[in-house]
């Protein structure tokens, strides 16, 4: 089925936006001096090796929400109710909040502090 070039990119401009910055996360791995982006918390920045393995985890963390999100997106462009699409977009931001979040939990076992 053919669907208009706007409706993908209401899709999936979100799921690769998460995409590209988890990219950062993973690949970049962002300093604690940098103030744009990274992944802060008290445990984060407990020590230089919590510091990257922080980073790494909601660099993975956001990969898989961008995953996520992106099976939202599919779904978006198969519904025809305008009700469920708004929906859909909101499970995207939901799913990317869930995943990132879960970064901290991760953390805390695996810092037990």
């Amino acid at each position: 089925m053919q669907y208009p070039i706007g409706s993908y990119i209401i899709a999936f401009i979100f799921p690769a936006f998460v995409l590209l910055m988890s990219l950062c996360y993973l690949i970049g791995r962002p300093s604690p001096e940098n103030k744009l982006i990274g992944f802060r918390t008290v445990r984060s920045m407990s020590s230089p090796a919590a510091w990257k393995r922080a980073q790494y985890l909601f660099g993975r963390q956001l990969l898989i929400g961008a995953i996520v999100a992106a099976l939202f997106g599919y779904g978006f462009l198969t519904v025809s109710s305008v009700f469920l699409k708004v929906v859909l977009i909101i499970l995207q931001l939901v799913a990317v909040t869930f995943f990132g979040m879960f970064t901290e939990f991760i953390l805390r076992k695996e810092l037990r502090r």
